[in-house]
This record gives C-alpha cells, sequence and structure tokens, in this order.
C-alpha cells in the first residue's frame, strides 16, 4: 500500500471494521495457511513450485473470506496499486488493470 493511499485509509478507519472479520485477520488465519502465503513473490526454497502453493493457499483464504467484498472494494481503489502480495484472491497485474 502506498503511503498516499494508508494516509487515506488512516482517515476513514470506521470504513474498515470488515478487517476484524477477514479470514486474514490475526487470529482467524486458518491452521493450514500463513500470512506469509500472501506474499510469496520473495524467493522461497524450493522455488516457483513453492511459490505456486503458497499463492493457492492465499487465493483459497480469500475464496472463504466472509467479507470479501468490502476488501475487493478497499484494494481496488487503492492508487497508486501496491506491487506486492495477493490482495483481494488479485495479484498486482489483476489489482493494476481495474
Amino acid at each position: 500500500m502506498s503511503l498516499a493511499s494508508l494516509v487515506d485509509v488512516l482517515h476513514h478507519p470506521g470504513d474498515l471494521q470488515w478487517m476484524e472479520d477477514a479470514a486474514c485477520a490475526p487470529g482467524r488465519l486458518p491452521s493450514w495457511a500463513s500470512a506469509a502465503d500472501f506474499f510469496s513473490h520473495t524467493r522461497l526454497e524450493g522455488g516457483a513450485r513453492r511459490r505456486k502453493q503458497a499463492q493457492a493457499r492465499a487465493f483459497k483464504v480469500c475464496g472463504i473470506c466472509p467479507v470479501f467484498d468490502d476488501c475487493a472494494a478497499t484494494v481496488w481503489a487503492m492508487r497508486p496499486v501496491d506491487r506486492y502480495g495477493i490482495w483481494a484472491g488479485q495479484r498486482f497485474l489483476g489489482r493494476q488493470r481495474r
């Protein structure tokens, strides 16, 4: 998230109440996933196969998230687009096209 987007988000904290219910929120992440799965762009031991497995777990978490629509609306409103991580079930290129 860019500094400008973060500042905008922080000025509207009520708009982000949904984050507490997100499937990726601290304490709510399924046992078969980790926060690192959402940022598997970094070099993982095991290479591309492990990165794809991590991304698949992140997409699965997004797929079961009860607040996916709120997350997506927030992520798609962010400008400039954050280059790293899985956000609202989208990689960077998917978010860039919105």
